[in-house]
């Protein structure tokens, strides 16, 4: 008697899926789709750090800007 055939399993990845994987579910994702994902999260990450650190500064230097033009109008210095 001749063994029944074995059908190779294909995997399927779905799209939506891989977009809402949230950091619990990383068993469907690929060592290199992590390291990626990783590598995107850090450079967000760099980047809205520098965001707030240019609007920190930028708006110091308003304040200072503004209170020299009251306290100069005001004739305080």
């Amino acid at each position: 008697m001749n063994a029944p055939k074995r059908k190779k399993l294909d995997i399927y990845q779905e799209e939506a899926k891989t977009r809402n994987t949230s950091h619990w579910d990383w068993d469907y994702l690929t060592h290199a789709q992590i390291d990626a994902w990783m590598e995107q999260q850090h450079h967000a990450h760099v980047a809205r750090r520098r965001r707030i650190a240019l609007g920190t500064i930028i708006g110091v230097g308003l304040a200072i800007a503004v209170g020299l033009m009251v306290f100069h109008t005001l004739n305080l210095f």
